[in-house]
């Protein structure tokens, strides 16, 4: 593929990131002028459909189809060529966590606490779908290009429970995984132990650690080699720096629990009095999934699908709702009428999303302001 290269409803241009077996490409959606991010993945380097990589892109897509959330990388299409598979996401232009914490600063408690809450949400979103990260680091946190919203990618390494079953227990005590993956200093014990695991326990392990590194700078667990590291982490001695709120501390120390049957839940988190100071209303509520899963559409959308139809790429209404009631939970092809039309409705949701988010945003802090003020005055 050459510089602005056309495929179906997008041109292709700059290379913005590269791995292993693919690379990232910056491209327009043409009918709505979107920027996205395009993953080209090598068919032949995948080394066919049963190799261990070839599972991985699979899982990842249908990872990134069940989810729907703000924080979570929207996948909003998944095209073949005879070459080349193609993963079409919006596009994270802020980089990533990893760069804004580079050098190890750390943001003011307020802001990490928010960055933490959009992180814990999305984590959240993802196993109420089934989907376990096992890969959370700081790399793996990416910033729109509005710089507002963190949000996770990078599914290479996720773990899937297949649809129609369910976790099982809670409390460590759920359906087991047993893939030892993710990178050293965020893995849980019993991940770098090579025993079977709950994904829903090993991430809250991760995000302990990325909690720990947003209000201190630091990991919480160094050593000189690798296996010094991994002896650290299956101890769970770590230093908990004095300057900390306690409720900070506690919600650290809980999520850094060696053992995965005591550690504390994603659920528990969400209702700890740390994590809800401030916590913006959109993170209060559930999304809607009902309406990118066909159930409810939005009118507006549809009518604006249909009118940015040109000779190349035409629907109807009909149409549209036909893509949005369409099954395709394991990621395979789906007539290219109807992915044409659904990838359109996707973009325009997801842009939709964004415009009430960042007016309620506005309007809380705008309230929150007035309160204070209030409060403020009357103290006086």
């Amino acid at each position: 593929m050459t510089d602005q290269h056309r495929v179906g409803n997008f041109v292709l241009g700059e290379e913005i990131g590269r791995g292993t077996f693919s690379r990232v490409l910056l491209g327009t959606h043409v009918p709505t002028g979107r920027r996205v991010a395009v993953k080209v993945i090598d068919k032949a380097r995948i080394d066919g459909e049963q190799s261990d990589v070839g599972r991985r892109v699979r899982r990842e897509i249908s990872a990134l189809l069940r989810c729907d959330h703000h924080h979570v990388l929207r996948l909003f299409d998944v095209a073949e060529t005879p070459d080349e598979i193609l993963l079409v996401t919006e596009y994270a232009g802020g980089g990533s966590l990893f760069r804004v914490m580079n050098g190890g600063r750390t943001p003011p408690l307020e802001e990490a606490r928010r960055i933490f809450q959009q992180i814990l949400c999305g984590v959240a979103h993802c196993h109420e779908r089934g989907v376990a990260h096992r890969d959370l680091k700081p790399e793996n946190i990416l910033l729109d290009d509005r710089c507002s919203s963190f949000k996770l990618g990078d599914f290479g390494f996720c773990g899937v429970v297949p649809s129609g079953e369910g976790w099982g227990g809670g409390d460590g005590g759920g359906r087991r995984m047993q893939t030892p993956c993710g990178t050293p200093d965020y893995a849980a014990p019993e991940v770098i132990a090579g025993r079977p695991y709950d994904g829903r326990a090993a991430d809250v392990w991760s995000c302990g650690v990325l909690l720990y590194a947003l209000l201190t700078g630091s990991v919480p667990f160094k050593g000189a080699s690798t296996p010094e590291l991994l002896k650290k982490i299956a101890a769970g001695k770590f230093i908990m720096p004095f300057q900390l709120p306690q409720d900070a501390k506690r919600l650290i120390k809980g999520m850094l629990e060696v053992d995965p049957a005591a550690r504390i839940t994603v659920p528990q988190i969400l209702n700890r009095p740390w994590f809800q100071t401030r916590l913006p209303v959109y993170l209060c509520t559930l999304p809607d999934t009902a309406l990118v899963q066909g159930t409810v559409l939005d009118r507006e959308i549809v009518d604006r699908v249909v009118q940015m139809a040109s000779e190349e790429y035409s629907t109807t209404p009909e149409i549209v709702e036909m893509a949005m009631s369409y099954r395709n939970d394991n990621g395979g092809q789906i007539p290219e009428e109807l992915r044409n039309a659904r990838c359109a409705y996707c973009i325009l949701l997801d842009e939709t999303r964004a415009c009430m988010r960042a007016r309620e945003t506005s309007w809380t802090a705008q309230v929150s302001t007035q309160l204070h003020d209030a409060i403020f005055k009357w103290r006086r």
